[in-house]
C-alpha cells in the first residue's frame, strides 16, 4: 500500500462523508495531522486505511487488499463495512463480536462543578502535568500525538487537586461537524464527579465551535454510560434515542495489547417481542468490607427482589478499585408497573436498607432504566 501525504488525503474527505456521531478517524487525522493514510494505488485509488493512535477506518473494495496488507499495518480498533468481514476473518480468525454504543448530545449539558477541585482548559504549559498521570489512563492523548500537542490543543479540560491534574476530558475525535469525547480520571478521585465536570466543560466547547459531541462506549461499560447520564444531555432510555450502535470483534493479542475489529452495521438492534426492563443501582464500600457488604444484599435486596411480582432476574457485579468496591445491582422487569410494586410511585429513586448505612460510603439518589432491546439467548 502507498502512505499519502496531508495534501494527497485532503483530496480523498469525500470518502468520510457524510459525517455520523462517534469515531471519525479519516476526519481527525484530516483535521489535526496526527496520523496515516494508505491507499492502495495512487491516483485514482479504489481503497483506503487511515490510522491514528491504533484506531483504524477501512473504506472502499476489499477486492484491492491482500491479507498482507492488513497484517502488518492493524493493530487496534478497526472501523470498516461488513463487506470487509470476510478479509478481516481471513486474517484474524479469532474474530469475536462486541458492541458499542454512540450517544450525541443534542442539548446544552447540565452543569455541576466541583467545590475543591478547579476545572479549566489545559494549557501548553499543562504538559507537565500530563505526562505525571498514570500509564493506564494516558491513552487520552493518543489521538493527539502525545502529551505536548494535547497540552496546546485547545480542545482538553482538567480537573486539579492540589495542583495535580487528576481528570482530563478530551475530543478524542475531531471531525467538521462532530467531535467524539474522551475521558479518564485517576483512580481514587473517581466518584466526585470530575469526570462529568470535565466533560460538560469540553461539551460547551464543542457547543461553542458549532459543533456537536458525541459519546462512544461499551454498553457494558457504565461507569462511562453514567457519566453520560450525570450529563442530562444524551436522551432517555425509553425513547430509544442511541445515534448508531457498532459491532466489534476480538481478533487476540498482538505484541503487549489487545487487537479489535470492528463492523458498521446498520440495524443491528434486535427489538424482542417479549420486552423488559432493566433498572440499575450503584453503589460503593470500602474494598475491605466489599465481602460482608455483599452477604447483606444476599439477605436485603435480592429477596426484596425475587419476592416482587414482575421480576425477572437479579445480577450482582462487583469491581475491586484500590481502597473501593463498586458494586452494580441489575434487575430485569416485566414493565414500570412491575418496578413500582418494589420501588413506590418515584420508581427512579434508590431504595435502601437499613443496614447499609454501616457499609456505603455515599447514598446515590437515583437509579436508571433501560429498555432491554437486546437478549444474547435470542441472538
Amino acid at each position: 500500500m502507498i502512505q499519502l501525504t496531508p495534501l494527497q488525503l485532503e483530496t480523498l474527505r469525500n470518502w468520510f462523508t457524510p459525517e455520523r456521531p462517534g469515531p471519525l478517524v479519516g476526519l481527525h487525522v484530516l483535521q489535526t495531522g496526527n496520523g496515516q493514510c494508505f491507499v492502495d494505488c495512487w491516483p485514482n485509488s479504489r481503497t483506503l486505511l487511515v490510522n491514528t493512535a491504533d484506531n483504524y477506518m477501512l473504506a472502499g473494495d476489499p477486492e484491492t487488499l491482500t491479507p498482507d496488507d492488513l497484517q502488518l499495518r492493524i493493530a487496534g480498533f478497526v472501523e470498516a463495512p461488513e463487506r470487509f468481514a470476510p478479509l478481516l476473518r481471513a486474517v484474524f480468525p479469532d474474530l469475536r463480536l462486541w458492541d458499542r454504543v454512540v450517544f450525541e448530545l443534542k442539548t446544552k449539558p447540565a452543569l455541576l462543578l466541583p467545590a475543591k477541585q478547579p476545572i479549566r482548559r489545559l494549557e501548553p504549559d499543562d504538559v507537565y502535568h500530563l505526562q505525571r498521570m498514570r500509564p493506564e489512563i494516558n491513552w487520552i492523548w493518543n489521538t493527539w500525538g502525545g502529551p505536548e500537542r494535547l497540552a496546546a490543543s485547545g480542545y482538553a479540560w482538567g480537573a486539579f487537586a492540589n495542583e495535580r491534574l487528576v481528570s482530563v476530558a478530551c475530543s478524542f475525535f475531531v471531525g467538521d461537524h462532530y467531535e467524539d469525547i474522551g475521558v479518564v480520571t485517576e483512580g481514587e478521585f473517581r466518584g466526585l464527579g470530575l469526570s462529568v465536570a470535565c466533560a460538560g466543560k469540553l461539551c460547551e466547547d464543542i457547543q461553542g465551535r458549532g459543533k456537536q459531541p458525541s459519546w462512544t462506549t461499551s454498553p457494558e461499560n457504565l461507569a462511562s454510560v453514567r457519566v453520560a447520564e450525570k450529563l442530562l444531555i444524551w436522551g432517555t432510555a425509553n425513547k430509544r434515542e442511541y445515534s448508531l450502535i457498532l459491532k466489534f470483534a476480538f481478533i487476540g493479542v498482538h505484541s503487549r495489547f489487545e487487537i479489535w475489529a470492528s463492523y458498521l452495521v446498520d440495524n443491528p438492534s434486535i427489538v424482542l417481542e417479549d420486552s423488559m426492563i432493566a433498572r440499575m443501582w450503584h453503589g460503593m464500600t470500602p474494598a475491605a468490607k466489599a465481602d460482608d457488604y455483599l452477604e447483606v444484599l444476599k439477605k436485603t435486596g435480592v429477596p426484596d427482589y425475587q419476592s416482587t411480582e414482575g421480576n425477572r432476574g437479579v445480577y450482582i457485579l462487583r469491581r475491586i478499585e484500590g481502597d473501593r468496591a463498586h458494586f452494580l445491582l441489575i434487575t430485569h422487569w416485566d414493565s414500570v408497573e412491575a418496578i413500582k410494586k418494589f420501588a413506590g410511585e418515584d420508581f427512579e429513586k434508590a431504595k435502601y436498607y437499613p443496614e447499609d448505612a454501616a457499609f456505603l460510603l455515599e447514598f446515590e439518589p437515583h437509579v436508571t432504566h433501560y429498555e432491554v432491546l437486546v437478549n444474547s439467548s435470542t441472538v
